[in-house]
């Protein structure tokens, strides 16, 4: 036997959701502005070549290791968390 679909009423007021819907627009319109304006800069600015200098000057090559690592490691572990929350939920 089906169940019955329950009425689904709405999560903001009527009052807030057409200001918030202008907001959003607004806030999408900046975002489209700000890609075409910068889109196409491939080049680091002063600061992003300094802060990369600080970061990767060093040169060391268990760097690479440890990148590795956790770009490998990371769907293994984000899998066991799952089954550890799933098992702790169901039990």
């Amino acid at each position: 036997m089906p169940m019955p679909l329950a009425r689904v009423s709405a999560v903001l007021p009527p009052a807030l959701r057409g200001w918030l819907g202008t907001v959003a627009a607004l806030a999408a319109s900046v975002v489209v502005v700000l890609g075409c304006r910068y889109a196409g800069v491939g080049e680091p600015g002063r600061v992003d070549t300094r802060v990369q200098a600080a970061v990767d000057g060093v040169g060391s090559p268990w760097r690479y290791l440890a990148l590795t690592a956790d770009a490998l490691g990371e769907p293994a572990r984000g899998t066991l968390a799952g089954a550890l929350i799933e098992h702790f939920i169901s039990t």
